[in-house]
């Protein structure tokens, strides 16, 4: 028996973090509740609905009629809104609202900044939606105060992500080895972590990745004479990284929760980072990880070379970090979140047959 029918809705053309996420959580969701995928780009929709047997997946072109017709003859119970960006999904929104769907907001990464226009219309979409939530409650606490929202608007559900099958590979005498994993543009700080390097001279990083600002690293890293101790190895699968690291960096600049983070994490790696967004909530500085402030390469290289030092410090850290991981940053738990609050909305909502157009 089906408890209730969730749309998933997605309007990215990437696979990136937000994507991964909602891929984790479709995954681990009851087996009662019914999903059907609804997005604009065939890749991104047959890979997330790939994640849950007997999930249906819609593509449909990014246009508010097209949508409307699409969820009219879906007719979910309520309708998840994967939020990469503020600017995701707003003519699928404007849809939902339009044929009364319930809508649940997941906003992944608050992005300071937001003007008068901006805000005004996050609050309408807000005030629209059945819930808004957040990936932290730093997260939520932050883009309530972007938005211009009273505090405890937002829910929180924090990330979760599967355990790797393989956890840290033994240490190497005399030499710290790092990955920094994720798209290579100015929010996640590379650029500072090259800057430290030149403090932390027994580190060797890993780089994996693509974006926008590799030319500029590359070109950062040559002028550095970082050349032998950087490795560019683009996109891979971040579990064959972490089998060969020490220690994963992220140096961001802007933050929700990142999944990278917490895969590190579960895979017993201690995780230097600095305390955006909701970053704190799993990196407890000095006992699961070490946080520095951001645009700092000192504090930074300070932190590599305490690492460095020390595999037996390493240890704890990487082994306090998977033991927090496995208690609250687990598939199971991010799934039991959501689900409570897809719930709660429905036992205020009457069922979709009721509220679509005919």
């Amino acid at each position: 028996m089906i408890r209730y029918h969730l749309a998933a809705v997605s309007d990215s053309t990437l696979f990136s973090g937000a994507e991964r996420a909602l891929e984790i959580l479709l995954g681990a969701l009851p087996p009662d509740v019914l999903v059907t995928v609804v997005g604009t780009d065939p890749a991104v929709v047959y890979r997330l609905s790939a994640a849950r047997i007997g999930t249906a997946a819609v593509v449909v072109p990014p246009k508010l009629r097209d949508l409307r017709r699409a969820l009219r003859r879906i007719a979910p119970d309520v309708v998840h809104m994967n939020l990469p960006s503020t600017r995701s999904c707003r003519p699928a929104m404007a849809a939902s609202f339009s044929l009364r769907l319930p809508v649940v907001l997941v906003d992944h990464l608050p992005v300071p900044g937001l003007r008068l226009r901006g805000q005004l219309l996050q609050r309408l979409l807000t005030q629209l939606s059945a819930a808004r939530v957040s990936v932290g409650f730093r997260s939520s606490r932050l883009a309530e105060s972007i938005i211009g929202l009273k505090a405890e608007t937002l829910l929180t559900v924090h990330n979760g992500v599967p355990a790797p099958t393989a956890g840290p590979p033994p240490p190497l005498k005399g030499v710290l080895r790092v990955a920094a994993i994720g798209r290579l543009v100015r929010q996640k700080g590379l650029d500072i972590l090259l800057q430290a390097m030149v403090q932390a001279p027994s580190v060797r990083l890993t780089i994996a990745g693509t974006g926008e600002q590799e030319p500029d690293l590359r070109r950062t890293v040559g002028d550095l004479d970082l050349d032998d101790r950087v490795d560019f190895v683009g996109w891979v699968d971040p579990a064959s990284i972490f089998r060969r690291v020490d220690a994963v960096a992220l140096p961001s600049r802007n933050e929700g929760l990142p999944l990278v983070l917490l895969e590190a994490m579960h895979a017993g790696l201690p995780v230097i980072a600095t305390p955006v967004g909701s970053v704190p909530e799993a990196v407890e500085h000095g006992k699961t990880g070490l946080l520095v402030p951001p645009e700092d390469p000192g504090a930074l290289a300070r932190a590599l070379n305490e690492l460095a030092a020390s595999a037996r410090r390493r240890g704890e850290l990487g082994s306090a970090a998977q033991l927090r991981a496995r208690e609250e940053f687990s598939p199971v738990a991010m799934a039991d979140g959501y689900d409570a609050i897809y719930s709660a909305v429905l036992s205020t909502t009457p069922r979709a047959h009721s509220r679509v157009d005919p």
